[in-house]
């Protein structure tokens, strides 16, 4: 009988250990947890602002005008040849050294400037 009630005791002893390790690990969780929801609140928050000072700055009263329209504006009311001028940039000597070379930067023939061609797309005129 006094083995049992060492062998329990023991068994015991093992068992509010593994409850102490338990709770040491649900702390640590809900401690995570509760940083989560910070962090996540504070990512809304930011989101928030943002969107406001998004919206107060469209209700500005500078007008932007875009590439885009800048661009249809040159081709449609200024009677420019947008493919015209594309063709201009795009040279077969550029297609050539391009597909020999790859990317990089090519001189324009007529203007004296280069192109800058990144994955088949001339990203800029330098």
């Amino acid at each position: 009988m006094i083995q049992k009630v060492r062998a329990l005791k023991k068994k015991i002893s093992s068992l509010h250990k593994k409850l102490e390790v338990a709770n040491n690990n649900i702390e640590g969780k809900k401690e995570a947890y509760e940083n989560s929801i910070r962090y996540k609140e504070n990512i809304q928050r930011q989101i928030y602002e943002a969107q406001q000072e998004l919206e107060n700055t469209s209700k500005s009263d500078e007008l932007i005008v875009s590439d885009h329209s800048l661009i249809r504006y040159l081709e449609r009311v200024k009677g420019l040849d947008i493919e015209a001028l594309r063709q201009e940039i795009v040279t077969d000597e550029m297609k050539a050294l391009y597909k020999k070379l790859g990317d990089g930067k090519y001189p324009i023939e007529q203007e004296g400037g280069k192109a800058v061609i990144k994955n088949g797309i001339i990203v800029s005129i330098v």
